[in-house]
């Protein structure tokens, strides 16, 4: 073997050795970080001390909103998130589901329209109500924590998969206690995939509003990677799909967009 050949097979190599390595620390970081859905900044206002609106606590009690007054100087970043949801509002799976009910503003009762709001990645039922200001006067609202986000249960997050059995109880907590005559679902990015992924097999949603809302969750995690100043190629985004799978058991592109429209 000649002398350049042996150190073309090193250097081949030793780059094999650092791409395997960054990706497999991107495809363990990447999945930890989306699987554990932390915000850096935690909004945790009522529709009261937002927007002045009157509203129901839902799997929880509403007397705890003022200890969340008392222990976040600032409400846009709350430390305390208050305490977790009841046994009223359960998955199939386990997870306890916190939120809130909010009545029309033009009084109507609550049979009427309602529209369940579904936030996104980072962040929790108050990110979603600014969503709610065109439609506060004349449907009832509904807005609640996704698992493992605010007052509502669980350690993990799954791009929804998972999520998608939150809303279906949220809806179920809905019929059986309010009686709305017709249900619609707006979603905001994560919300959007899970409320889309909903709409396609309830029948109960008879509307539905997709925002923001990406094709498949790969072209997502592509772009998270990016912005986190890494560099990204298919190597990392199917250690990090990859990465989710092991640490949750579910597959994270099952309720991708571009199919579920397809089935819807």
């Amino acid at each position: 073997m000649g002398r350049w050949l042996r150190i073309g097979l090193v250097v081949v190599a030793v780059l094999a050795l650092v791409v395997g390595g960054y990706t497999a620390y991107i495809g363990y970081e990447g999945s930890r970080l989306l699987v554990a859905n932390e915000a850096e900044r935690v909004d945790c206002r009522t529709p009261d001390a937002r927007f002045g609106w009157a509203y129901e606590a839902i799997n929880y009690d509403i007397a705890d909103d003022g200890e969340l007054a008392s222990r976040n100087p600032d409400l846009t970043d709350c430390s305390y998130q208050g305490v977790k949801a009841g046994d009223e509002v359960v998955t199939d799976d386990g997870i306890r589901i916190a939120g809130w009910y909010i009545p029309a503003g033009n009084g109507a009762d609550a049979s009427a329209p309602t529209i369940v709001l579904v936030h996104g990645f980072m962040t929790n039922k108050s990110g979603i109500l600014p969503y709610g200001v065109g439609l506060h006067d004349e449907y009832n609202l509904v807005a609640w924590d996704m698992r493992n986000v605010g007052r509502s249960t669980g350690d993990e997050s799954t791009g929804g998969v998972l999520e998608q059995r939150d809303l279906r109880a949220v809806i179920d907590w809905l019929v059986r206690t309010k009686h709305p005559t017709h249900i619609g679902v707006l979603g905001n990015s994560l919300g959007a995939v899970t409320g889309l992924a909903e709409a396609r097999d309830d029948a109960r949603v008879e509307a539905l509003v997709l925002d923001s809302m990406h094709t498949r969750i790969g072209h997502q995690i592509a772009a998270r990677v990016e912005h986190g100043g890494y560099l990204s190629y298919f190597g990392t985004t199917l250690a990090i799909e990859t990465g989710i799978g092991m640490r949750t058991g579910v597959d994270v592109s099952s309720v991708d967009a571009e199919r579920t429209i397809a089935a819807y």
